[in-house]
């Protein structure tokens, strides 16, 4: 969600590797501890029906949801300078 406005909605299905794989792939450069979070990015289709992808602006609250679960929240921060 960005600032209240779902805009990603998939689930693990939608992934070109299964999740099995990519846990598998983690394991095989080091561990993974109980509570590691696994990012991957979007899973192919989300977003498509948004003609121009807007990136979130600087103090956008970002909020990852996975139903049973729970949530994570992150304020957008403006890029560090090169």
């Amino acid at each position: 969600m960005d600032d209240g406005r779902a805009t990603h909605k998939a689930n693990t299905s939608g992934p070109i590797l299964d999740v099995a794989s990519v846990v598998a792939h983690i394991n095989s450069e080091g561990t993974l501890l109980p509570g590691a979070l696994v990012t991957t990015g979007a899973p192919t289709e989300t977003g498509t029906s948004r003609e121009h992808e807007v990136p979130p602006r600087p103090g956008t609250q970002v909020i990852g949801v996975i139903k049973g679960v729970g949530e994570h929240r992150n304020i957008v921060m403006r890029p560090s300078p090169q």
